[in-house]
């Protein structure tokens, strides 16, 4: 793999910064096109209701069900200022990345006119006028017809339509919050297996292994197939094996005295537990910005002295392949070492190998075996 210089890298994060830019002044324009929306539909709806005011003998029916429309239309509409203020923002965290000062100064002026409204967001200024305007039609029947069922009908149908917006929302949150790499590995699973078991890495468990204490606790980060942790087993150790994949997890529970965590590395919470952390080809699928997060994570459960093994593919920076979609993340020996420093550990050795996958030796791994200090 050619390594990334740092010119084609700065012109790579300008271009993903200036698209964010371009993102984030659309969604600006059609934020601000809310309150027209809600002022047309109100408006109209109110129009409509005046022309049949002296032609219909149903006219209180009538006035009921346009403000029923009245108050859902504007409590949707309130509901989405909000939303595409969440969007806004995540797109300036984006841009954030590359200008670190972009966030922190975003819509804020040196010098406001009025210093004591803070930081007022002016999507729940929006909001809560459109708010306004629904609940007005809500009780506008109850007031001017009296309290009867027909009359509650904006209420009910304001009251569902948020529900079942809500029920959607919690819907679509959970399938857009699927690990994109825990759903490939679920859907890849039982290929990948197939693949990576019968792979020797008994070279590396070794070096590995020869520092460890005697039945010593050992992590194993992203276990997959579970070979390394069979392999750990037989060597006397207690092994718990960290997969947040069903498909493995499930592959995993066959293993005679393996214990399965079935969750994701920057989910650890334990303290000085485990004598060891074995992460092979497993950190690499984490970011610049979230690995060194995950990395804080792992290095406070591993108990002082212990020892962490990781590896990476040789290559300086991050991948996303087209075939499949998952970030793949690359590092230099340089990088590699530094990424143990970084977080307190004692570099003891460090190696490179070719790929032991059939078709492709091109490919270079690098692998670290390091000490938290005591």
């Amino acid at each position: 793999m050619t390594v990334e210089d740092d010119a084609t890298k700065f012109q790579r994060d300008k271009a993903a910064f200036e698209q964010n830019c371009l993102q984030l002044r659309a969604l600006i324009q059609e934020f601000h096109k809310t309150p027209l929306l809600s002022a047309s539909l109100t408006g109209g709806l109110l129009a409509v209701m005046s022309v049949f005011k002296d032609h219909d003998e149903h006219f209180e029916h009538f006035v009921v069900v346009m403000c029923a429309l009245i108050a859902l239309f504007n409590a949707m509409i309130g509901l989405s200022c909000i939303r595409i203020r969440d969007v806004m923002q995540c797109y300036i965290e984006k841009a954030s990345v590359f200008s670190e000062d972009f966030g922190e100064k975003g819509g804020r002026p040196a010098k406001p006119i009025f210093k004591e409204l803070g930081n007022f967001s002016i999507a729940i200024g929006y909001a809560i006028m459109m708010g306004v305007v629904a609940l007005t039609a809500i009780v506008l029947p109850l007031v001017a017809y009296g309290c009867t069922r027909f009359n509650a009908i904006p209420l009910v149908t304001t009251a569902a339509g948020l529900l079942t917006w809500y029920g959607w929302a919690r819907w679509r949150h959970r399938v857009d919050n699927v690990d994109a790499v825990v759903a490939y590995y679920d859907r890849k699973g039982h290929d990948y297996i197939k693949e990576t078991e019968p792979l020797d890495m008994r070279e590396e468990v070794e070096r590995f292994a020869r520092h460890l204490p005697t039945s010593a606790r050992v992590l194993d980060v992203g276990a997959g197939a579970g070979r390394d942790s069979k392999t750990l087993l037989d060597k006397g150790f207690k092994v718990v094996a960290l997969e947040p994949s069903k498909v493995f997890a499930e592959h995993l529970r066959s293993i005679m005295g393996l214990a399965v965590s079935e969750m994701k590395a920057q989910d650890v919470e334990e303290v000085e537990t485990f004598d060891g952390i074995w992460a092979c080809a497993s950190l690499l699928h984490f970011d610049e910005k979230k690995l060194p997060k995950v990395m804080q994570r792992l290095c406070r459960a591993l108990r002082p002295n212990g020892i962490f093994y990781m590896s990476f593919k040789n290559g300086d920076g991050v991948r996303l392949p087209a075939k499949d979609g998952i970030l793949f993340h690359d590092m230099t020996s340089d990088r590699l070492s530094k990424l143990a420093t970084d977080n307190g550990l004692k570099v003891i050795e460090m190696w490179s190998n070719a790929s032991k996958l059939q078709g492709t030796n091109e490919a270079q791994w690098n692998n670290i075996v390091a000490r938290k200090p005591s």
